[in-house]
């Protein structure tokens, strides 16, 4: 005789067994088989005064938790903005002065889940991307992408014109043409 048992998934231990026997010449031993952390067997034998035996089997198990979701996606120890753990994919622009990427790490949604990141992002490449898989208990998985962009200057000013390794004498970054004088020797 087998019987199923399905505990909820925020189960923290497994139930006790108990019995009435049917009369007082049986005897009556329980065996557990803790087969993984969420399933348990318990055999409790029989064994009749005639040396007749049965075996009543209870399995346990609880069920494996769903979340796959994150609580939080962090860069440089700060909540990404506009996180939300339904949504998979982000597009972080840096300040074209940033020197390096941000350090991607992230707050668990479930401690039964299973968390890897894939860092391929790289300072200055147009490819800069971190990934993050989340795999909950009962093997659902998750995948949440990151990826980074520069801002584009727009600076189209320079800092010095030199001819001949001198400084150009009145420059001025917003002026755009200037004309030179040139010796009469000279020619282009």
């Amino acid at each position: 005789h087998t019987y199923a048992y399905t505990l909820p998934v925020d189960a923290t231990q497994f139930p006790e067994l108990s019995w009435d026997m049917a009369d007082a010449w049986q005897t009556v031993r329980m065996d557990t088989t803790l087969l993984t952390g969420h399933q348990l067997t318990r055999r409790i034998t029989v064994t009749a005064e005639s040396g007749r035996t049965a075996v009543y089997t209870v399995a346990y198990e609880r069920m494996l938790s769903d979340a796959d979701t994150l609580q939080m996606i962090l860069l440089d120890d700060k909540p990404l903005e506009g996180f939300r753990a339904d949504s998979t994919f982000y597009l972080v622009t840096l300040p074209e002065e940033a020197e390096r990427l941000p350090a991607v790490t992230y707050i668990e949604g479930d401690a039964d889940q299973t968390i890897a990141i894939r860092d391929e992002a790289v300072a200055y490449s147009t490819d800069s991307v971190a990934q993050i898989t989340v795999r909950a208990a009962n093997g659902n998985t998750r995948t949440y992408t990151v990826r980074f962009t520069w801002a584009l200057s727009n600076e189209t000013h320079l800092q010095m014109i030199y001819i001949d390794g001198t400084p150009l004498a009145n420059f001025d970054e917003e002026k755009y043409t200037y004309r030179i004088p040139l010796p009469v020797e000279i020619t282009v």
